[in-house]
């Protein structure tokens, strides 16, 4: 899970301005790896997957799957769909750790 963060009001800046900032990653949390065929309904239950911010001990936010375009799956979708329109980057792949 990845949480972007930016301290431009409103998301507004350019390209410069994340280089200059080191990108707009707030948190990455990495955890044991989980095989998904041992995850029931997995495509459906990531519609419902809650995360809640917070910034010590109060709570920021809250979201769920279902904010991310409908589905996670279908900002990915979405993502290589744009991907694919740009020849210079390159494709998408799985990664084996």
């Amino acid at each position: 899970m990845e949480i972007g963060q930016s301290h431009h009001p409103g998301w507004r800046f350019r390209l410069p301005d994340c280089t200059a900032d080191n990108g707009l990653h707030g948190r990455l949390v990495v955890s044991e790896p989980l095989l998904t065929r041992q995850v029931p309904d997995l495509v459906e239950r990531l519609v419902d997957v809650e995360i809640v911010l917070r910034q010590g001990d109060a709570e920021v936010d809250r979201g769920t799957g279902a904010n991310m375009l409908g589905s996670p799956l279908q900002a990915l979708a979405h993502l290589v769909q744009v991907l694919a329109g740009q020849p210079e980057a390159p494709p998408l792949s799985a990664v084996k750790s």
